[in-house]
Protein backbone atom coordinates (compact mmCIF):
# COMPACT_ATOMS: atom_id res chain seq x y z
CA UNK A 1 0.00 0.00 0.00
CA UNK A 2 1.03 4.13 -0.95
CA UNK A 3 1.14 6.31 1.80
CA UNK A 4 -1.21 8.63 2.16
CA UNK A 5 0.42 11.74 1.72
CA UNK A 6 -2.70 14.15 1.24
CA UNK A 7 -3.63 16.38 4.54
CA UNK A 8 -7.35 16.70 3.97
CA UNK A 9 -7.67 14.18 7.02
CA UNK A 10 -5.42 15.76 9.62
CA UNK A 11 -7.64 18.68 11.15
CA UNK A 12 -4.57 20.41 12.92
CA UNK A 13 -3.36 21.41 9.52
CA UNK A 14 -4.31 25.39 9.17
CA UNK A 15 -5.29 26.50 5.78
CA UNK A 16 -3.51 28.98 4.15
CA UNK A 17 -5.49 31.43 2.17
CA UNK A 18 -4.82 32.05 -1.74
CA UNK A 19 -3.38 34.63 -3.50
CA UNK A 20 -0.80 37.61 -2.36
CA UNK A 21 -0.70 38.89 0.09
CA UNK A 22 -3.06 42.44 0.81
CA UNK A 23 -0.09 44.66 2.26
CA UNK A 24 2.35 43.35 -0.86
CA UNK A 25 3.07 46.35 -3.34
CA UNK A 26 2.52 45.63 -6.73
CA UNK A 27 5.73 45.37 -8.77
CA UNK A 28 6.06 46.22 -12.20
CA UNK A 29 8.75 47.14 -15.41
CA UNK A 30 9.15 51.23 -15.39
CA UNK A 31 8.59 52.68 -19.16
CA UNK A 32 11.55 53.12 -21.31
CA UNK A 33 12.66 56.59 -20.87
CA UNK A 34 13.76 56.19 -24.30
CA UNK A 35 13.75 53.80 -28.09
CA UNK A 36 16.34 53.05 -29.59
CA UNK A 37 14.19 51.99 -32.43
CA UNK A 38 10.77 52.76 -33.64
CA UNK A 39 8.43 50.61 -35.79
CA UNK A 40 5.21 52.11 -37.48
CA UNK A 41 2.80 49.68 -37.91
CA UNK A 42 -0.18 51.27 -39.90
CA UNK A 43 -3.44 49.54 -40.26
CA UNK A 44 -4.91 49.95 -44.05
CA UNK A 45 -7.99 48.48 -43.76
CA UNK A 46 -10.25 45.92 -41.23
CA UNK A 47 -8.31 42.67 -41.16
CA UNK A 48 -11.98 40.36 -41.55
CA UNK A 49 -13.42 42.14 -44.15
CA UNK A 50 -11.11 45.00 -46.05
CA UNK A 51 -13.57 47.66 -45.18
CA UNK A 52 -12.34 51.26 -44.35
CA UNK A 53 -11.17 51.88 -41.13
CA UNK A 54 -12.20 54.91 -39.07
CA UNK A 55 -11.49 57.12 -35.63
CA UNK A 56 -7.78 55.53 -36.03
CA UNK A 57 -5.65 55.93 -33.14
CA UNK A 58 -1.98 55.59 -32.10
CA UNK A 59 -0.53 52.87 -29.45
CA UNK A 60 2.79 52.16 -28.23
CA UNK A 61 4.18 49.02 -27.08
CA UNK A 62 8.12 48.48 -25.77
CA UNK A 63 10.06 45.71 -26.08
CA UNK A 64 13.42 45.41 -24.49
CA UNK A 65 15.79 43.08 -26.66
CA UNK A 66 18.91 42.15 -24.58
CA UNK A 67 21.60 41.33 -26.27
CA UNK A 68 24.94 40.30 -24.41
CA UNK A 69 26.58 43.30 -25.48
CA UNK A 70 23.77 46.35 -25.28
CA UNK A 71 20.11 46.50 -24.48
CA UNK A 72 17.65 47.54 -27.24
CA UNK A 73 14.34 49.04 -27.18
CA UNK A 74 12.02 49.16 -29.97
CA UNK A 75 8.26 51.04 -29.87
CA UNK A 76 5.84 49.34 -31.62
CA UNK A 77 3.85 52.23 -32.45
CA UNK A 78 0.26 50.48 -33.88
CA UNK A 79 -2.78 51.76 -34.86
CA UNK A 80 -6.22 51.00 -34.67
CA UNK A 81 -9.39 52.08 -35.14
CA UNK A 82 -13.42 51.04 -36.27
CA UNK A 83 -14.82 49.19 -39.10
CA UNK A 84 -18.42 50.14 -39.86
CA UNK A 85 -18.22 47.56 -42.32
CA UNK A 86 -18.20 44.40 -39.99
CA UNK A 87 -18.94 46.56 -36.70
CA UNK A 88 -15.47 45.82 -34.91
CA UNK A 89 -12.48 47.65 -33.25
CA UNK A 90 -9.54 46.26 -35.75
CA UNK A 91 -5.65 46.86 -34.86
CA UNK A 92 -2.59 46.71 -36.49
CA UNK A 93 0.14 43.86 -35.67
CA UNK A 94 3.72 43.93 -36.61
CA UNK A 95 5.08 39.90 -36.67
CA UNK A 96 7.58 40.89 -34.48
CA UNK A 97 5.53 42.26 -31.74
CA UNK A 98 4.85 40.29 -28.74
CA UNK A 99 1.00 39.82 -28.36
CA UNK A 100 -1.42 41.66 -26.72
CA UNK A 101 -3.35 39.54 -23.93
CA UNK A 102 -6.68 40.71 -25.34
CA UNK A 103 -5.69 40.07 -28.84
CA UNK A 104 -5.48 36.80 -27.88
CA UNK A 105 -8.73 36.73 -25.73
CA UNK A 106 -10.62 38.67 -28.97
CA UNK A 107 -8.72 36.32 -31.65
CA UNK A 108 -10.19 33.21 -29.44
CA UNK A 109 -13.82 34.44 -29.04
CA UNK A 110 -14.32 35.30 -32.23
CA UNK A 111 -13.08 31.69 -33.78
CA UNK A 112 -16.08 30.04 -31.90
Amino acid sequence: LSPDFSNRNNKNVVAKSRGKNRRHAGSYRHRPTKADKIVDIPIKDCLHCHGVIENITTHQQYVEEVTPAQTTVVCYQTQSGYCPNCQRRVKSHHPQQVPHISNIISDFLHSR
